[in-house]
């Protein structure tokens, strides 16, 4: 007789390896004996959303709403896959539920986010500021912020870097494996140079590893601070922990392929860490215009308590200020070591600008990334799993200037 809650387990460690068709099949199996389990249908929505499969996702979403009609976090996820402009029936379902004071401050939190990215689509941006504005002001009551927390936290990570030589010899890599970091302020177009550059016939898109901050947890802290001791020591003793850190997780990956991104955003804070100890990793940084970077964070709802900073806008524009400090440090130090990519000039040349950023990966050229909307092979784990399935578009830019009348940052 099948037990589900191994076959859970089968699934959830699929999915932890990265082997999303196999999770699916797993789920699928599940379902079978549990056919009106919600969370089995979501999860089921959630990989189809993150790899592409857009009908697929909606159909599970569309299966849980009819059992749970008010299951905000599937209409949230549901509002991510509909162009409002065309259709509004489920914008009318979703003005139902959010007038029926049947939910509670988290689900108010799931459909402002929803209805705000509604009326976005229908270019009404004053009803559509006024919902990301309520869902945001809830998150802050809800959550807090840490924002004087990550200020402190950047401040002795400096300290520590200017105690450190990164013109220093690097050390020796074993591995012929190759990582390309995309890194840089969330909603700055890192999971779309991801897509770009994973399409690539000799690349395996990892999306976002925890590998270099757990290494540097596990080694490099001394009462929750950086210690600069403790790097020079595994430094001089030529101890690359980086490397079989990153070498343990592929090993548990299966992965072939000598190039495999990671796209963990906030890698931009260990650069100089990274040339010290993978000196044959490639580096690409992605900007994006200040206040367009700062509002798309705004609208979007971060799950992680690292986040927590992210519902208002001064503590947005505090963030900002403080990876921009620490990208003006790297680029003074080791700025040579990193390729910085422009979003809107990506937009705008995307043929031109493709075709660099291959170049600077070591890679030789492959047209397929041209076509990286086509990726179904890269999974997606971000709220750009939309975004990013689609060719380049330039509504993105100067999206700010529809909201800067309601809202400033800088």
């Amino acid at each position: 007789m099948l037990n589900l809650n191994l076959i859970l387990q089968e699934a959830n460690n699929s999915k932890a390896l990265n082997n999303f068709l196999s999770a699916i099949g797993h789920y699928k199996k599940a379902l079978k004996l549990s056919p009106n389990n919600t969370k089995i249908l979501y999860e089921l929505a959630s990989i189809h959303r993150s790899l592409g499969n857009k009908s697929q996702a909606e159909k599970y979403l569309t299966n849980i709403i009819n059992l749970e009609p008010n299951n905000t976090k599937s209409h949230r996820m549901l509002s991510s896959l509909i162009n409002y402009r065309d259709n509004e029936e489920h914008l009318k379902i979703m003005l139902k539920i959010f007038n029926s004071k049947e939910l509670n401050e988290e689900g108010l939190i799931d459909l402002d986010f929803a209805l705000g990215k509604a009326y976005e689509d229908k270019l009404d941006y004053e009803i559509s500021f006024k919902h990301y504005k309520n869902a945001n002001d809830k998150k802050h009551q809800l959550l807090g912020s840490n924002i004087q927390n990550l200020e402190i936290h950047f401040e002795q990570i400096l300290q520590t870097y200017n105690k450190l030589n990164f013109d220093a010899k690097p050390l020796k890599i074993l591995s012929e494996k190759k990582i390309i970091f995309v890194c840089g302020m969330q909603r700055s177009g890192t999971t779309l140079v991801e897509q770009i550059v994973s399409k690539h016939m000799d690349v395996y898109g990892a999306n976002e590893l925890n590998v270099l901050l757990e290494a540097i947890r596990n080694n490099f802290l001394t009462n929750f601070n950086l210690d600069h001791f403790k790097i020079l020591e595994k430094f001089k003793k030529e101890d690359n922990i980086f490397e079989q850190a990153y070498l343990n997780k592929f090993s548990k990956f299966k992965i072939n392929e000598k190039n495999i991104t990671d796209k963990a955003n906030e890698n931009f804070k260990w650069i100089g860490l990274i040339k010290l100890f993978l000196p044959n990793s490639i580096i690409l940084h992605c900007e994006r215009n200040p206040s367009d970077t700062c509002f798309s964070i705004y609208k979007n709802n971060f799950n992680s308590k690292n986040m927590n900073w992210s519902s208002k806008p001064d503590h947005i524009a505090r963030y900002y200020k403080l990876y921009n400090k620490t990208l003006k440090f790297w680029n003074k130090v080791c700025g040579d070591f990193f390729y910085n990519i422009n979003y809107e000039k990506l937009v705008n040349n995307s043929e031109n600008e493709i075709k660099k950023i291959i170049k600077n990966c070591g890679l030789n050229w492959d047209s397929n990334c041209l076509e990286f909307y086509k990726n179904n092979k890269t999974f997606i784990g971000t709220t750009s799993a939309v975004q990013a399935r689609n060719p380049i578009y330039s509504s993105s830019i100067s999206n700010y200037s529809n909201y800067k009348k309601y809202i400033q940052f800088f």
